[in-house]
């Protein structure tokens, strides 16, 4: 016990200084309005920070999130949303900056010590899809000068940027069929076969399969994992199916894909078929008896006891 104490009180004096940087962002969102295909737009926002030193910025981009669009202000946009990633569409006229102290300015959220405003363009490639575009704008800020051994502790608030590419943007898909695949040890292969008849990229996924006996009952609730499906694309949705202790022949599948804005439904027979070779059920791992080790080991010490004792 006194050891471990001593182990621990050691690692907090190694433990380098921290230091904090915070930079934010303002406005706290950047509309841009429409944005024809093959066109580009310049903008701007402003980088501040309460820190008193001279910080190294370096601006990034990311395809913003779609909870982007759950927010009460943009919900309504969600359904003329376009998920493919735009991200490469923003170019800086200048990355990484520098945003350097002045004179301290109190605002409502509080005291800035330094602030610079970031010109930036956005082109808008001649096959982009059309309807609403977001792109997150992140400022990674460092210490122009490195502190020895310090650990960076980053404040940052990313900026979102909203465009709209005019055209009839359609959020919709359906599924082509459903079937068995492959054998996974004693797991089966339900594969959905989901085709994006829109005109937008959109995340789906096979949110319910359920399937039925010949009687009715449920033998099987099985989820895939999400995938982005492009404009035209069928996307193969795989999730694995239990089948122990079941029959083989025809079950009915009654599978549900979801992509945000609607979903698509389908019920097909699927066969659970008898594999070339026996099912392989994998062996459930016991534990390891540690306790043993510990009689071992309360053996050993009380045997060392008894001979000193002698």
């Amino acid at each position: 016990m006194i050891k471990a104490f001593l182990i621990v009180l050691m690692a907090l004096f190694l433990i380098p200084s921290v230091f904090a940087i915070s930079v934010g962002v303002s406005p706290s969102v950047l509309e841009l309005g429409e944005l024809e295909k093959g066109s580009s737009r310049i903008s701007r926002f402003f980088i501040v920070t309460s820190s008193d030193e001279k910080l190294i910025v370096q601006l990034e981009t990311a395809k913003a999130e779609a909870d982007f669009f759950y927010r009460s202000d943009y919900n309504k946009f969600l359904i003329n949303y376009s998920e493919e990633d735009p991200s490469t569409w923003v170019e800086f006229f200048r990355n990484p900056v520098e945003l350097i102290p002045s004179d301290k300015m109190a605002t409502q959220a509080g005291y800035i010590k330094g602030w610079r405003e970031i010109e930036f363009y956005v082109k808008v490639p001649d096959n982009s899809e059309p309807g609403y575009h977001a792109i997150t704008i992140i400022p990674m800020p460092f210490f122009s000068t490195t502190y020895g051994g310090g650990v960076g502790i980053r404040s940052i608030v990313s900026i979102p940027l909203l465009f709209k590419v005019p055209g009839a943007a359609i959020r919709e898909g359906k599924i082509l069929d459903i079937n068995t695949g492959d054998y996974k040890d004693s797991k089966l292969e339900v594969n959905v076969f989901f085709k994006n008849t829109g005109t937008t990229t959109i995340s789906s996924q096979a949110d319910s399969i359920e399937i039925y006996d010949k009687y009715g009952r449920q033998v099987g609730s099985l989820k895939s994992s999400p995938a982005l499906v492009k404009l035209g694309d069928t996307n193969k949705f795989t999730a694995l199916w239990d089948v122990r202790g079941l029959e083989f022949g025809e079950y009915n599948a009654s599978t549900k894909v979801c992509y945000r804005t609607g979903c698509a439904y389908k019920q097909a027979m699927i066969e659970l078929y008898k594999p070339k070779v026996p099912l392989v059920y994998p062996e459930e791992k016991k534990p390891f008896p540690f306790w043993i080790i510990v009689m071992i080991i309360i053996a050993i010490i009380t045997y060392i006891i008894y001979r000193r004792a002698q």
